[in-house]
């Protein structure tokens, strides 16, 4: 008797710890491991931005005609970035950024990015805030992207420009770092600041030319 009821009870035991299990392992394992898993966060960041001080004067001036060296080093310092883009520009520049290049205003000398450098001109439409293409507008300055797919975790990544200015006065650079896809404030870099064409914080470099 003793035997039968423990058959019958492990018959019904059985199948009852099997449904338990398998409702544990396919919604609650899932679900816990969802709740507490970590997202993802690239850390973009500016380490350094030389301007070549050669040509300038101890006021940092440089006279109509000179040209300046623009070294700048960007990292991530977080997870793996699926895209980064270290991003200069030239808002005093209104001209065609082909024709800069052409004419030696700008001319990149040396970058270690895996991926060529993207000029893009005046007139051309570009991401802004920080969506990459979802929202877009109309560039009004040239800038030069360089960039990286991916961007791994602790790398180091530079590029140096040469610029001569072609006119007297406040010559400006803008250079942010952005990772996407974007997923919080810490996907750029700076975090605050004035803000670019494309709605995004950039710092800012000047240099003042005189004849």
């Amino acid at each position: 008797m003793n035997t039968k009821m423990s058959i019958i009870i492990l018959l019904v035991i059985i199948p009852v710890l099997l449904a338990v299990f398998f409702t544990f392992s396919l919604y609650f394992l899932p679900h816990l491991y969802l709740s507490t898993r970590q997202v993802s966060q690239a850390l973009p960041k500016i380490i350094n931005v030389n301007v070549n001080t050669s040509s300038l004067s101890d006021r940092g001036i440089l006279h109509l005609g000179e040209s300046f060296v623009l070294t700048i080093t960007s990292a991530n310092l977080g997870d793996t970035a699926d895209f980064q883009i270290a991003s200069v520009a030239f808002p005093n520049i209104t001209s065609d950024i082909q024709d800069n290049i052409a004419n030696r205003i700008v001319s990149i000398l040396h970058h270690n990015f895996t991926q060529s450098p993207v000029l893009v001109p005046v007139g051309d439409e570009i991401g802004s805030e920080y969506t990459g293409l979802t929202k877009t507008t109309i560039a009004k300055y040239p800038l030069i992207e360089f960039y990286n797919s991916p961007w791994t975790t602790n790398t180091f990544y530079e590029a140096q420009l040469q610029v001569k200015p072609v006119s007297e006065g406040d010559f400006v650079v803008f250079v942010k770092v952005v990772a996407l896809p974007h997923t919080t404030d810490l996907s750029h870099y700076p975090a605050v600041g004035i803000r670019d064409q494309q709605q995004e914080f950039v710092n800012t470099y000047h240099i003042t030319v005189v004849k």
